[in-house]
């Protein structure tokens, strides 16, 4: 099982504008046929980024789906050897990112990590 966060706000299930702004995270649990198998939302907290990719950590979240991602989310990712994929520069759906994330379509744009 793996599991896929992607910023949302609290209307729509649109696809936030950043990862260190957004309200909540859809979070989906992915078997490993990559079917979905269950989601839900995980409240995002207060903070600009280092609580919220915490919550990642602890909810054992492989994938990150965003529009924007700042430099240092994506440093911190990096530098502590976190097995956390990041998918920025998306737009839309949460469900339409899911589905085309599981079919091997989804773009990424790392120009809109800022």
């Amino acid at each position: 099982m793996k599991k896929i966060a992607i910023t949302v706000n609290n209307e729509n299930d649109n696809i936030y504008w950043q990862f260190g702004h957004c309200p909540r995270f859809k979070v989906f649990e992915v078997n490993d046929e990559n079917h979905i198998v269950s989601y839900g939302y995980l409240p995002a907290g207060d903070d600009q980024g280092g609580q919220k990719l915490e919550a990642m950590v602890q909810n054992d979240v492989s994938v990150i789906i965003s529009e924007g991602m700042g430099p240092g989310v994506v440093d911190k990712i990096e530098e502590e050897g976190l097995s956390i994929d990041v998918y920025a520069g998306v737009k839309g759906k949460a469900d339409d990112a899911i589905i085309k994330y599981l079919a091997g379509m989804l773009e990424d744009d790392l120009l809109t990590v800022h």
